[in-house]
């Protein structure tokens, strides 16, 4: 598909895969139920629960992070659709390597050697 896009439009850049990045309004609606009821859940699992990628008004998650967490921890199987699920993992996946490649080869480095450090 992004090929099809840069071949109809050269000078498109892609800027977000969707579904990614969530409010917990958005994944309430996605689940048919009230951001309340969400709220709650992290709040009473706080230190399970999924971090957000952005602290603020509103924060910000990664669909696929709470999706799993729903699926995996508060037996929410019948609520999420599995195509959704998956699909929010590639998104993921998607956007983070899209970042990846926008950071300083040098940079790059420091990290996989900090990484490779600490995974060791």
């Amino acid at each position: 598909a992004i090929r099809d896009v840069k071949r109809a439009i050269p000078q498109a850049v892609l800027t977000e895969v969707s579904p990614d990045f969530v409010s917990l309004t958005e994944v309430a609606k996605l689940l048919g139920c009230t951001r309340q009821n969400i709220r709650n859940l992290m709040i009473k699992n706080e230190l399970k629960s999924p971090q957000p990628i952005y602290g603020g008004t509103p924060s910000i998650w990664h669909l696929s992070d709470i999706l799993n967490w729903l699926y995996e921890e508060k037996n929410y199987r019948n609520r999420i659709d599995p195509n959704l699920l998956e699909l929010s993992k590639v998104n993921k996946d998607f956007n983070i390597a899209r970042e990846w490649e926008t950071v300083d080869s040098e940079e790059k480095q420091k990290m996989i050697d900090f990484f490779s450090q600490i995974s060791a």
